[in-house]
Parts: structure tokens; sequence; C-alpha cells
């Protein structure tokens, strides 16, 4: 056996032993649940801004417009609502520890 071969059959009964990965599911954090009856209604992609005050009324609070085109972000009880101009680009639920401190906030 050549030294090329005695090398690479060394490398090769040693690199299984650092080839080994963990596996990170991110599958439950990527998905926001959806929008339904028995869920947490929120706004969707493409209303306006009349339409969501209509319905969820005037915000807890509200961002000032950053960038080009204009985001900006509205807050409510259970989520954020994000516009482009005057109309939703998308909405997500607040985590967790976000809801705790609201209701913390709220008993003062």
């Amino acid at each position: 056996m050549g030294k090329t071969t005695v090398t690479l059959l060394i490398l090769l009964s040693i690199s299984p032993a650092f080839l080994h990965a963990d596996v990170l599911l991110l599958e439950g954090i990527s998905k926001e649940p959806a929008n339904s009856k028995n869920g947490v209604p929120r706004p969707t992609q493409g209303m306006t801004a009349n339409t969501v005050k209509e319905k969820w009324g005037i915000p807890k609070g509200v961002t000032e417009p950053v960038g080009n085109p204009p985001i900006h972000r509205w807050e409510y009880e259970k989520f954020y609502v994000f516009f482009e101009n005057e109309h939703v680009i998308h909405s997500v639920f607040k985590k967790p520890k976000e809801l705790k401190q609201d209701s913390k906030n709220a008993k003062k």
C-alpha cells in the first residue's frame, strides 16, 4: 500500500467521530397558528389600516414608520400587526413572556 492510501484509510476511520451533528428543530417556532373561529383571529395580509381599526379597535401602541417603503407596527393585546404604507403585510402573536408582562402592567 502506498503512503496516500494509508493516509486515506486513517482519515476515513477517524472521520465518523467528527461527522456527528445535532439537529435543531425549528418547525414549531416558525409556524403561526392559523386564523380560526377557535383561535385568536388577527389581521391578514392585504387588509387596510382602516379595516384593522374597525375590526380590532384602536391599537395599544404604534411605532413610527421606518424605511422606504415605510413599515410600521401596531400593538394589540395578543398580537402585533405590521404594515407597509396602509396595508397589512404580516401579523404575529406575542410571545408568552410578553403576554405575562402585559398582564402584570395592567394590574398596576
